[in-house]
């Protein structure tokens, strides 16, 4: 009869053992992927700042287009410019679709950058969660 207790006492460390191990790769596999998605927000991060950083660098240049003399405003007015003023106004209106160009790309880094903060919080909460 001891026998038979002994082999369900085995039995269920050796199940207990094997749930271990599933939950031990599990929390392994999930941190690889937090990190993995943790590195990935750095990087949006990063390009964020240089987005922003080279925005106000164009919007810089455009105030000082704006502030030389006889240069067309922005906008419509650029394109009425004076002959003289021809090449101001051109890079004046590349500059202008350059800066649009990039808050386009800036938004849509910050919503991939908030997609990503998301995502790793909920790998967050399912590894807390899962803690006894």
């Amino acid at each position: 009869m001891s026998g038979l207790g002994i082999s369900y006492i085995i039995i269920f460390f050796a199940a207990v053992a094997l749930c271990l191990i599933f939950a031990a790769a599990w929390i392994v596999n999930s941190e690889s992927k937090r990190n993995i998605l943790k590195n990935e927000i750095g990087k949006l991060k990063n390009q964020v700042e240089s987005f922003e950083r080279e925005k106000f660098m164009l919007l810089d240049e455009m105030n000082e287009m704006k502030g030389i003399p006889g240069a067309a405003a922005a906008g419509d007015d650029a394109r009425e410019a004076q002959p003289d003023d021809k090449g101001n106004a051109m890079l004046l209106l590349q500059s202008l679709e350059q800066n649009a160009g990039l808050e386009k790309e800036n938004q849509k880094l910050k919503s991939e950058l908030e997609e990503a903060k998301n995502s790793l919080e909920e790998i967050y909460k399912a590894i807390v969660g899962q803690k006894p």
